[in-house]
């Protein structure tokens, strides 16, 4: 079974509001995230999401 954030849960990893994780999924800024309708709420791969984590920390 696949796990998926919240878009509660990706605002407070990332320090965003929840409007601008909104915005952002509406514009496609953050595709890479996999955001996904399920039930009629958003939810974020958690694979996606933890490898865009890790990507940063290498970077830093």
């Amino acid at each position: 079974m696949k796990k998926f954030y919240t878009v509660n849960e990706v605002a407070e990893i990332f320090a965003l509001p929840r409007s601008t994780v909104y915005d952002l999924v509406r514009s496609g800024r953050i595709d890479y995230l996999a955001p996904t309708r399920l039930g009629g709420s958003i939810r974020f791969l958690k694979s996606a999401v933890d490898k865009h984590i890790s990507g940063l920390e290498v970077a830093a």
